[in-house]
């Protein structure tokens, strides 16, 4: 009983859950490009940044906009789309 009972926890064990995408069906995982980030913004001169979004920090993204890697505060951004996933800070 307790070896079947073993043997049956290693075999849930090793199945696991999966949920969401994995890096096969994900395209930003699966190429040298990421996802492209449209930030609306509460400072600078045009109130917007576009460019790839490089990470996500708890308190910042970091994006490449125009060549330079810019890291915007979260709460500065008033809008935030992203390709591939919709509009996901407003």
């Amino acid at each position: 009983m307790r070896r079947s009972l073993i043997v049956l926890v290693a075999v849930f064990g090793f199945m696991g859950c999966f949920v969401g995408p994995t890096t096969r069906t994900f395209g930003p995982a699966a190429g040298p490009k990421g996802i492209a980030a449209n930030l609306r913004v509460r400072w600078g001169p045009k109130g917007r940044i576009q460019g790839e979004l490089l990470e996500v920090q708890d308190t910042a993204l970091v994006l490449l906009s125009a060549n330079r890697v810019v890291l915007v505060p979260i709460r500065v951004i008033s809008v935030g789309s992203f390709s591939r996933r919709g509009t996901l800070i407003g």
